[in-house]
């Protein structure tokens, strides 16, 4: 590759990045795609624009980008958690349980195998997986729900989710914010994070469990 490809593929890789953390999800997808024209086997491209199409619930375009990574990568656990992903959100049970499965496998921390023996539990049989299926719009009218403040409704369609899907790692960070900030509910909010900080190397959690230290720390309680 020339330096004048080298510079567009950096450049395109910049536009792409901020457009996916942005949600600018069809622009981050045509600047994925440029990169691909130019550099067909940079690493990562193809996960990348998988993911992409993912988030635009294009699942047969995430199945494809994401299957043509692992074709040249082989398996890791980022490639088949993603095709996990993806075919959950496609509605195939067994082959979402057979990648949680190579997740966990080769899943490098206690929390990447805690989450995928969360969801591999969900995919266990057709009730759980349907179940966990229709929990995606609990959590959603939940969100919006807490988007509104409307915490008391928040909190219970929360915990109807997690009982049909414990591995949403979100839902179980907002019920500890709920108890942290609304109920004034440290003890709650504690067990919330803590469920959430097993299962998910997530931020949020972190933070959220920081700020629940120091407000222990001033009330003493």
């Amino acid at each position: 590759m020339n330096i004048i490809d080298k510079f567009f593929v950096s450049t395109y890789e910049r536009v792409a990045f901020k457009s996916y953390t942005l949600s600018k999800f069809i622009k981050a997808d045509k600047y994925f795609r440029k990169i691909l024209a130019i550099e067909p086997d940079r690493t990562g491209t193809c996960y990348n624009l998988g993911m992409v199409n993912y988030a635009m619930e294009n699942y047969d375009e995430a199945e494809k980008y994401v299957e043509l990574e692992r074709a040249r990568l082989g398996d890791s656990y980022e490639l088949c958690r993603a095709l996990g992903d993806i075919y959950w959100s496609k509605k195939d049970q067994e082959s979402a349980s057979r990648f949680f499965k190579l997740a966990k496998n080769l899943a490098m921390s206690d929390k990447e195998k805690n989450l995928m023996t969360k969801k591999m539990g969900v995919c266990a049989s057709e009730k759980s997986f349907k179940e966990a299926l229709a929990a995606v719009e609990t959590f959603a009218e939940a969100d919006k729900l807490m988007a509104d403040k409307k915490y008391d409704e928040a909190e219970k369609l929360y915990l109807e989710g997690i009982e049909k899907d414990p591995s949403n790692f979100f839902a179980i960070n907002n019920l500890g914010v709920i108890a942290m900030n609304i109920r004034m509910d440290y003890d709650l909010a504690e067990k919330y994070f803590g469920m959430g900080d097993e299962i998910a190397n997530f931020q949020l959690i972190i933070d959220n469990m920081a700020s629940l230290a120091k407000l222990r720390k001033k009330t003493g309680r």
